[in-house]
């Protein structure tokens, strides 16, 4: 484990306590819109086989154990995971809990019909590897649900730090259920400073997850808001809603379904949009393979994916000579890769479409079976 994310698995340590106590209140509540939520998602006759990944103390897996289904919550903290199964008790449902990597599957593929993740996505230095790894473990037509929020983007987006400022002003600050079971006295500020070094922290959601998922190539794909209330900009367009909270569930194709499309015949109009799509393709696409074919251009782009770095930090995080960097990086702005801004005296290198890269080296890793170093 990265000494990053051992200081991610620590502050939750500390927050276990008061966690499981907003996790206790909330399934008590029956008007909570996550859990009513849920229930209309999950609604179904058969009993399923549900994992809960980032269970925390066990919100998400009680609430489907509830249901009936045969439900297994994983968690990386110890201490959560101890919360949990007594929540679990307390509660009379039958859930099982481990503690575990939930980026790394101790499952065999296709063991569940539904996988949860409820504000986890957030938290993680690779999302995309996560989405890559729990799309394995969906069976044929099963179903991804990610509950989630733009935690945190206030740091860098000024609509949101708005958004935030008016929310202040409106109810008051830490005036939410987190902020009111906070047992252990634990410094909130802790986990924005670590929130300012995650990737999803500078991302507008869900519009990047269902970039994602569309990518990985699940159907069906619904975005359901969490928001009690809504918060408006006024854009170039005209009003624009920003949303905080949100649920966004995906299904997996079943293999008849791969299999229809595999056998759709292509007509003569087909063939006329078939070649404009080549055609198109031939305009620019090329250039963007050909320039991230390189291994270093490669490395590069993974590492833009934390953020913009000058060439100097790019040198020393890849480990090639600045000169070398400043050559590859001409080649990635030359095919829109990468685009640059300058502050004061330096000159920072950044992704210009970073969730789409992002995606799409996600989806390299899944094809070539790898992972990321």
């Amino acid at each position: 484990m990265s000494d990053f994310n051992q200081q991610i698995r620590e502050y939750w340590e500390k927050r276990a306590r008061g966690y499981s106590l907003a996790t206790r209140l909330s399934i008590n509540n029956e008007r909570d819109m996550f859990r009513t939520t849920l229930e209309e998602v999950l609604k179904e006759s058969r009993r399923l086989d549900v994992v809960d990944m980032g269970t925390g103390a066990g919100y998400a897996a009680i609430v489907a154990g509830m249901m009936g289904h045969h439900v297994i919550g994983i968690d990386n903290s110890e201490c959560m995971i101890q919360c949990a199964r007594r929540n679990a008790h307390d509660f009379r449902v039958d859930v099982e809990f481990i503690q575990d990597d939930i980026n790394r599957s101790i499952f065999p593929k296709r063991s569940f019909d539904v996988v949860i993740a409820k504000d986890v996505i957030w938290s993680l230095v690779d999302p995309v590897s996560a989405f890559v790894e729990w799309t394995t473990l969906l069976k044929p037509g099963g179903t991804l649900i990610i509950a989630d929020g733009n935690y945190y983007l206030d740091l860098y987006d000024d609509e949101y730090r708005k958004k935030t400022q008016y929310n202040i002003m409106k109810r008051g600050k830490d005036n939410n259920l987190h902020a009111k079971t906070n047992m252990d006295n634990v410094d909130f500020n802790r986990i924005k400073e670590l929130a300012m070094e995650l990737p999803l922290s500078r991302i507008r959601r869900p519009s990047w997850d269902v970039s994602v998922l569309l990518g990985l190539g699940y159907e069906d794909i619904r975005v359901i808001s969490m928001d009690k209330t809504t918060f408006s900009t006024l854009t170039e367009d005209g009003p624009m809603i920003l949303p905080s909270k949100f649920m966004v569930v995906a299904r997996i194709p079943n293999d008849s379904d791969k299999e229809e499309r595999g056998r759709e015949v292509v007509d003569s109009k087909m063939m006329e949009a078939i070649s404009q799509r080549l055609n198109r393709m031939d305009e620019g696409v090329l250039e963007v393979l050909k320039s991230l074919s390189d291994r270093n251009r490669l490395k590069i782009a993974y590492g833009l994916i934390g953020g913009a770095m000058t060439v100097s930090q790019i040198s020393d995080v890849v480990g090639i000579s600045q000169s070398l960097v400043s050559h590859n990086l001409k080649v990635m702005r030359d095919s829109g890769i990468v685009e640059s801004h300058r502050e004061g005296k330096e000159v920072f290198y950044s992704l210009k479409y970073r969730y789409s890269i992002e995606s799409l080296l996600g989806l390299l890793y899944s094809i070539s079976d790898g992972r990321p170093t």
